[in-house]
């Protein structure tokens, strides 16, 4: 069964969970935790004895973690309990937004707007010197939405509705990090990075998790922020310098590798004032721990950037696997 049927019907994960607490006594077997976070482990003569839960303790003598980038307060509990942590890659980057009809009519030409068409998507990707530079997560037809994880720092990400109806299309473009740029020693260094970044974006937003947003002709320029748009982000944009944000050596991949995605096409270049990237965002965890016995880490297959291509070529435009049933209507 795909996960996507799951989660977007409620009563069927309602009917799976009661099928798995009753079958068998499973209840009893494999306790279920909702709402309750790990924040550490307790470690006995080399091997684990317990997790460390937000609301007491679970003994147990083996555990499979598979965190996210955020779980910041499992990597410092972590940490503290003596497991190994190493220190990974992750990207940075802002968020770029731009009008879906764009969107539409560069990637369906004449027949943007046919009601059997969904919103358009792309994927980019470029090479600046030995860093890459990747559009990602992006969300035709959808809104960029605040994703802090902790108080007064602001990080960014996008989201589409099923309908993908917003008239807003937005995805992140991005700059691989490797732990050479902000320091290898402490393994932990990448979430020191990373909350610095998001403190500078929440103080340059005005409070309140307002935004800091430019034009994207003004950042690419180097140019003094204006005037904005109007967009869809709540709880609003304030116009900041991105670039005094933003390292040098991020600052600048950015913006050659934005420049080379709009020089692909002629259309994408032409509408490049009407887009405009606001705030930052952050991908893959800084550290994963592994080491410890009786504990072991999720592995996750890793991206291949070097299979996206760019889908903003006048020439060429890229079709989705969804759109079967709009060349079946006009056959």
């Amino acid at each position: 069964m795909q996960h996507e049927i799951v989660e977007k019907n409620i009563g069927l994960m309602i009917v799976l969970i009661v099928a798995v607490i009753s079958l068998g006594g499973l209840a009893e077997i494999v306790p279920l935790f909702f709402e309750t976070k790990v924040t550490g482990l307790e470690v006995h003569e080399g091997r684990l004895s317990a997790l460390v839960l937000s609301e007491g303790r679970l003994p147990c003598e083996a555990a499979v973690m598979a965190p996210g980038n955020s779980s910041r307060d499992l990597f410092e509990g972590l940490h503290a309990a003596g497991v190994p942590l190493s220190p990974k890659s992750f990207a940075v980057g802002v968020r770029m937004t731009h009008p879906q009809d764009i969107i539409d009519r560069i990637q369906y030409r004449g027949y943007a707007g046919h009601p059997a068409l969904p919103a358009a998507s792309y994927q980019l990707t470029e090479k600046v010197g030995d860093r890459g530079v990747y559009s990602f997560c992006m969300c035709p037809g959808g809104t960029v939405i605040p994703t802090p994880t902790e108080p007064r720092r602001l990080a960014l990400n996008g989201m589409s509705n099923a309908a993908r109806d917003s008239g807003e299309a937005n995805s992140a473009v991005v700059v691989t990090v490797t732990p050479k740029d902000f320091g290898a020693d402490d393994p932990l260094s990448g979430v020191g990075f990373q909350r610095k970044l998001e403190e500078a974006a929440y103080q340059a937003g005005g409070g309140g998790y307002q935004a800091p947003a430019q034009r994207l002709r003004e950042f690419l320029e180097g140019s003094k922020p204006t005037d904005l748009p109007a967009v869809g982000y709540q709880p609003g944009v304030t116009p900041a310098d991105l670039r005094s944000l933003l390292p040098g050596w991020i600052t600048e991949p950015l913006v050659k590798g934005m420049s080379a995605f709009f020089s692909k096409g002629s259309r994408p270049a032409q509408r490049a004032h009407r887009h405009r990237p606001s705030g930052f965002w952050f991908r893959k965890p800084s550290s994963w721990a592994f080491g410890k016995p009786g504990f072991w880490r999720r592995c996750c297959r890793g991206w291949r950037n070097s299979a996206w291509k760019s889908s903003l070529s006048a020439e060429t435009p890229l079709w989705s696997r969804r759109c079967r049933r709009f060349w079946r209507t006009v056959r």
